[in-house]
């Protein structure tokens, strides 16, 4: 967009030099002048957006985030997911953190599943992912323990 907004103002600077040395109207200086940065306030509004949105951890733009955690709550082994956090680091980076609830106790098969969550993240574009593993012998662990004490 930059480029283009470059190449759009070169060729408005060299019509308008061509059209004052033929007509002596100088008029269309300022009008094409006024253009150009309407043209570059606007693209400028469409990258400071974004960067706010970078800023803020927003939600990435293009990603349904529910349509998302159905596809995951959907995939065999993942009993449900939760604590969720996706964003972008920048325009092109997504990141998505999450605990996901599973009934299966062999690390080997949630190392499997694990893959496979992290393939279905990279059709909605997160290159990246920290996935935390639940199970119910943890929740019960957990919940004895805090008795205890």
């Amino acid at each position: 967009m930059h480029v283009f907004t470059d190449a759009l103002a070169s060729t408005a600077v060299i019509f308008a030099s061509v059209w004052i040395f033929f007509t002596n109207q100088t008029i269309v200086d300022p009008i094409l002048g006024g253009m150009i940065a309407i043209f570059v306030l606007l693209s400028a509004f469409t990258v400071i957006r974004e960067s706010l949105n970078t800023l803020l951890e927003s939600t990435p733009r293009g990603i349904d985030f529910d349509d998302l955690v159905k596809n995951i709550e959907k995939m065999e082994g993942v009993e449900g997911i939760h604590n969720i956090h996706l964003w972008s680091l920048c325009s092109n980076l997504n990141v998505m953190d999450a605990h996901i609830f599973t009934n299966i106790s062999n690390m080997g098969e949630i190392e499997n599943l694990k893959a496979k969550i992290k393939m279905k993240l990279e059709e909605y574009n997160v290159k990246y992912s920290t996935l935390e593993f639940e199970c119910e012998e943890c929740v019960q662990k957990s919940k004895v323990e805090k008795m205890e004490h």
